[in-house]
């Protein structure tokens, strides 16, 4: 009969351990103890996490070899990854190898997308991950807005991402101070000040602290106007 093994993810402090893991997983193996699903989503993560994402696809390898059908999790923790390693490239191969496996992207999956798309300013393909979202019926949450919305203020796209902004607002979801604080910035600095002094004093009647680069920019933007 076969045995089967399920190692817990280990805590954050002891992710540098990973070694010590990968050696006892595979003595384990050797002893045949199988591992489960959760033992090789464990440990991917934690290969994840200390950015050793090529030895994670390894592991990924492995799951297959042996039988063992990844999950939504696995995916995640390797799209994770990628995507932190700037290989989208790869990350998006696996996003589309998951609904190969029959496996529906989650909210986690599709945010980790989103966030990598915007930092490499490839907003189109960000706009299709959101598409995508609407498709699979899964519905954004404030991560996906705050980070649609710095991703059109870092390519100075600001009616777009005023557009967000207010739809965030409409669908009940409260921007972030740092979703504040880059909105004002972008606006600062292509000299829409009413805009960014709204934004300013909004932050203030919501009792959130703006901050030095926050309150130069209403003292430039009052300075102006004098």
């Amino acid at each position: 009969m076969k045995k089967i093994m399920t190692i817990s993810p280990p805590p954050l402090p002891f992710l540098g351990q990973w070694k010590e893991a990968a050696i006892l997983f595979h003595r384990m193996m050797d002893e045949g103890i199988h591992p489960d699903v959760v033992t090789f989503s464990s440990l991917i993560d934690a290969l994840c996490q200390q950015k050793k994402v090529k030895e994670a696809r390894r592991m990924l390898e492995q799951m297959s070899e042996r039988g063992v059908k990844p999950d939504v999790i696995t995916y995640n923790s390797l799209i994770h990854g990628l995507c932190r390693s700037g290989q989208w490239k790869e990350a998006t191969s696996f996003l589309s190898g998951m609904a190969c496996q029959g496996i529906c992207p989650d909210k986690i999956t599709l945010n980790f997308m989103l966030d990598a798309f915007c930092k490499q300013g490839m907003m189109e393909k960000a706009e299709a991950v959101l598409e995508l979202m609407n498709k699979k019926d899964v519905k954004p949450d404030e991560i996906t807005y705050g980070t649609m919305i710095i991703g059109y203020c870092l390519q100075g796209e600001m009616d777009k991402a005023k557009d967000v902004f207010e739809l965030m607002i409409t669908k009940g979801f409260s921007p972030s101070l740092g979703t504040y604080k880059m909105l004002v910035n972008a606006y600062s600095k292509i000299k829409r000040k009413d805009e960014a002094l709204r934004l300013i004093d909004e932050i203030l009647q919501k009792g959130m602290m703006p901050g030095t680069t926050t309150q130069n920019a209403k003292r430039h933007d009052q300075g102006e106007e004098g």
